[in-house]
């Protein structure tokens, strides 16, 4: 696998995490589970770095 297509699919799969941690901040937040909202927000920044970082050149492959 090249390196531009482990960062493209490295983006998709973080961009769907992403949208499911908004998606479930948004379920707990229906719920009035506001611990678990607050939880969420530090989780959507991690991946939000992880943009970052696959940006930069950051993103580690382990080729079989």
């Amino acid at each position: 696998m090249t390196k531009e297509r482990a960062q493209k699919l490295t983006y998709i799969v973080n961009t769907l995490i992403l949208f499911l941690v908004f998606g479930l901040m948004d379920f707990f937040y229906q719920l009035h589970a506001d611990f678990l909202v607050y939880f969420s927000i530090p989780t959507a920044c991690i991946y939000l770095v992880g943009y970052l970082l696959i940006r930069k050149g950051r993103l580690l492959l382990c080729l079989l």
